[in-house]
């Protein structure tokens, strides 16, 4: 399968949403790669958020890297998701962070 994949939700605000980089693929730039063509697809909204769990530092500090910055609004939500054992509950907290794009 692919090494990464995103999403980019317009509406209300700009977000990368769901950033994922497979284990065996870490550290190639492919994170990096996803993330800037997110930012080259939102441009002419002039910036881009995401959500980045409190307790994933190592994707707090690529955010912070690339020139994201923290926000201080903080959400927690709850969502289903399926994988090969079946449906799942899961509860995340979220803290935003910005880029300004021009």
């Amino acid at each position: 399968g692919p090494g990464g994949h995103g999403e980019v939700v317009f509406a209300p605000l700009r977000e990368l949403r769901s950033l994922h980089v497979s284990d065996t693929h870490r550290g190639r730039g492919i994170g990096t790669a996803i993330i800037r063509a997110a930012e080259e697809a939102s441009g002419e909204a002039g910036e881009l958020s995401v959500g980045v769990g409190l307790d994933n530092a190592d994707a707090r500090r690529l955010y912070e890297r690339l020139g994201y910055s923290a926000t201080g609004e903080v959400t927690t939500t709850t969502y289903l998701y399926v994988d090969a054992d079946g449906e799942h509950e899961a509860t995340e907290t979220d803290e935003r962070l910005v880029k300004q794009l021009r």
